[in-house]
C-alpha cells in the first residue's frame, strides 16, 4: 500500500503566475486587402491565480501536492522579471498572430500551513502545523501561443475570425520547505521532514481552435473586442475567453479587458489552473 501526503503552501503566488495564457489581438479595424498589415500589443495582466501542483516522486511521506491562491497583491512585491508582447500580421483574409509571454518569481515569504497523511484510497488526515521556519519558491515560465486564422466576417460594425493553432507552455518550479521539527502523521508511521525541496519542469502543449474578432458600438471610436478558445493535448481542457472595452486612436487602439483562463489535467505538474482578472494593452499597427 502506497503513503502519500499532501502539503498545502500558502502563497506560492504566481507559480504559474499572470498568465498561462496568450493574449490574443483583436481583429484589425481595417477591411482586408492584399498588402501585408501588422500590429504589436504589449500589455499587463494582474489576474488572481488558483489551482493545484502535483510533484512527483519526491519527499519522505510522498508526493507533496502544492495548493495556492493569490491575489495581483500577494505576488506582484516577488516578480523579478516579466515580459508580455503580441503580435499580427494580415493579408488578404488570411493572418497569423504569435504572443511571448516569460516571468521570473522569487517568493520567499510562503508558508508550510498543513501536511496531510493519506495512506491508500482512505481519507485524508490533516495535521496543522505552526512549525513553519522559512519557505522560499522560485518559478520559471515561458508561455508561447502560435495561430493562423481566416476572417470570417470584416464589416463596419462587426469582424469575425476563426483561428487555429497551438498554446505552449514551460514550467519550472522549486519550494524549499524548513520546519523545525518533523511532522508525524497518524498512528506514527509516516513522517513529514523538517526540511526538503521538490523541483519539476513540465512542457505543455495544447491544440486550441476557437474565434475572435470586434463590435463597434454606435458611430464614434469605441468597440468590444471578444475572443474565445478551446483546445486539448497535454491538457485534458484548456479554455478561454476575452472581451472588454476598446477606443481607437489614430495610432491604435487601447483596451481593457478582461480574461479567464483554464486548464484541467490529470496526474501532472500542473493538476489545474485558473486565472482570471483585468488587464490593460494598446495595440500600434504599421
Amino acid at each position: 500500500m502506497r503513503t502519500s501526503s499532501s502539503l498545502r503552501i500558502a502563497l506560492m503566488p504566481a507559480v504559474l503566475a499572470v498568465a498561462l495564457a496568450a493574449a490574443p489581438l483583436p481583429a484589425a479595424a481595417e477591411p482586408a486587402d492584399d498588402n501585408w498589415h501588422f500590429s504589436v500589443m504589449p500589455y499587463l495582466w494582474v489576474p488572481t491565480i488558483s489551482g493545484t501542483l502535483q510533484f512527483h516522486g519526491r519527499g519522505a511521506a510522498g508526493d507533496p501536492t502544492v495548493d495556492i491562491k493569490a491575489t495581483p497583491g500577494d505576488y506582484l512585491p516577488d516578480l523579478e522579471m516579466a515580459l508580455l508582447l503580441a503580435a499580427e500580421g494580415r493579408k488578404g483574409k488570411w493572418l497569423l498572430f504569435s504572443d511571448v509571454n516569460y516571468f521570473k518569481l522569487g517568493i520567499d515569504n510562503s508558508s508550510v500551513r498543513t501536511v496531510d497523511f493519506n495512506v491508500g484510497p482512505g481519507p485524508v488526515n490533516p495535521t496543522s502545523t505552526t512549525l513553519d521556519a522559512g519557505t522560499q519558491t522560485d518559478s520559471y515560465l515561458t508561455i508561447w501561443t502560435i495561430a493562423g486564422g481566416y476572417n470570417l466576417v470584416q464589416e463596419p460594425k462587426v469582424t469575425l475570425d476563426l483561428i487555429g493553432g497551438a498554446r505552449y507552455v514551460h514550467a519550472k518550479m522549486t519550494t524549499d520547505w524548513r520546519l523545525t521539527a518533523n511532522v508525524v502523521g497518524p498512528g506514527g508511521g509516516t513522517v513529514f521532514p523538517a526540511a526538503g525541496s521538490v523541483t519539476e519542469t513540465e512542457d505543455i502543449w495544447d491544440g486550441i481552435v476557437g474565434v475572435k474578432g470586434r463590435l463597434k458600438l454606435g458611430e464614434g471610436s469605441w468597440f468590444i473586442p471578444y475572443y474565445l478558445d478551446v483546445g486539448t493535448g497535454s491538457s485534458d481542457l484548456t479554455w478561454q475567453a476575452q472581451t472588454g472595452i476598446g477606443y481607437a486612436f489614430r495610432w491604435g487602439d487601447l483596451l481593457l479587458g478582461y480574461r479567464y483562463l483554464a486548464y484541467e489535467r490529470d496526474d501532472k505538474l500542473v493538476k489545474d489552473m485558473k486565472l482570471y482578472g483585468f488587464g490593460l494593452g494598446g495595440i500600434f499597427y504599421f
